[in-house]
């Protein structure tokens, strides 16, 4: 064998080492899931959402008690009462109807809740957004929806982290806690119809490495443990209201292949990465992670070709999001 197929050889058996250790590290399969949700208080905003009421019961299943977040009076009643036929105490849930895009709403309700609680809250999800889900150019998109839009899916996770994170390194007692930020693998991908939500999902994924960076400056002053550990998750769509008659794939036969994600079990998925202390990702599925920096390699006419099967054309073409009265008002926002 020569140097040149050596040397090829060598790069795959690297490459697939490479793979195989990210893979399982996304699996959890090389730490520990010691980090306990008995007890914990976790909030969950955009709660009355698809993705966020299966957030809530997989914490509650873990013995967490749940703070959940929602404009939405009605819609947060609803999956109160959701809750509460599969199980969740009436007890475990501190349900609060707030504007998380206000920032002055976010401190006075933390506030509120830490004196109610008589302590700081351990797992902090931003999990609320919206989708206007129409073409950013022809009027499709207002000026005071698209304002909206960023201040629910950017501003809000600003306001959050100012308002907790604060509490949770000051109060945490040694116990640490989770600041779980709610992103897209859209957020690295193009498509038209999507410019606010892509970009925003963007700005928040450079918002946690930023913060990880941060709160990287304070560990000798948590070297006890009682550190906060950044969650950055980018699921692939999911079967929520939010991307409503969606169709991402040109093709049908690849839809099979790469179906949306069940809520229930990204929910999941995120409450395993939480229990698990030191995983700061979860893509969900584990393969579309390696897509972005593949197309990056790809020259520009190859790259539009795989993007255009990938529907970044024409996806949203028969969007319907939550139906006709999610923009009746820019005021009523809800989560995934």
């Amino acid at each position: 064998m020569t140097a040149a197929q050596l040397a090829a050889v060598a790069a795959v058996v690297v490459v697939v080492l490479v793979l195989l250790a990210d893979f399982a590290s996304h699996r959890g399969w090389l730490r520990r899931r010691d980090y306990s949700l008995d007890g914990r208080l976790v909030l969950v905003t955009g709660a009355a959402g698809g993705l966020g009421r299966q957030l809530a019961l997989a914490f509650a299943a873990e013995g967490a008690a749940l703070v959940l977040w929602d404009i939405r009076r009605d819609a947060l009643d609803e999956a109160c009462r959701w809750l509460a036929e599969r199980g969740v105490a009436a007890s475990a849930i501190d349900a609060q109807c707030v504007d998380v895009s206000d920032a002055a709403a976010v401190e006075r309700e933390a506030e509120a809740l830490c004196a109610r609680r008589g302590g700081p809250v351990h797992v902090v999800v931003n999990n609320a957004a919206v989708v206007h889900g129409q073409p950013l150019l022809g009027g499709g998109a207002s000026a005071a929806r698209l304002q909206r839009a960023l201040d629910v899916n950017v501003a809000a996770h600003l306001w959050t982290v100012r308002a907790f994170v604060p509490r949770m390194l000051d109060e945490g007692g040694g116990s640490g806690g989770v600041l779980v930020t709610i992103g897209s693998i859209m957020g690295s991908l193009p498509a038209a119809g999507l410019a606010e939500y892509c970009a925003s999902k963007a700005a928040v994924g450079q918002l946690h490495a930023c913060l990880r960076w941060e709160l990287r400056r304070r560990r000798p002053a948590a070297c006890g443990g009682g550190g906060v550990r950044c969650l950055l998750v980018r699921p692939y769509m999911i079967d929520t209201p939010l991307f409503d008659g969606g169709a991402p794939l040109r093709l049908r036969w690849l839809r099979r292949l790469l179906p949306p994600l069940e809520a229930a079990e990204v929910a999941r998925r995120v409450v395993r990465a939480v229990q698990t202390r030191g995983q700061e990702e979860l893509v969900l599925p584990w393969h579309v992670k390696w897509l972005p920096p593949l197309l990056e390699l790809l020259p520009s006419p190859l790259r539009d070709a795989a993007l255009d099967i990938a529907g970044a054309e024409c996806a949203m073409d028969t969007f319907r999001g939550r139906g006709s009265t999610e923009w009746q008002s820019i005021d009523k926002v809800g989560g995934r």
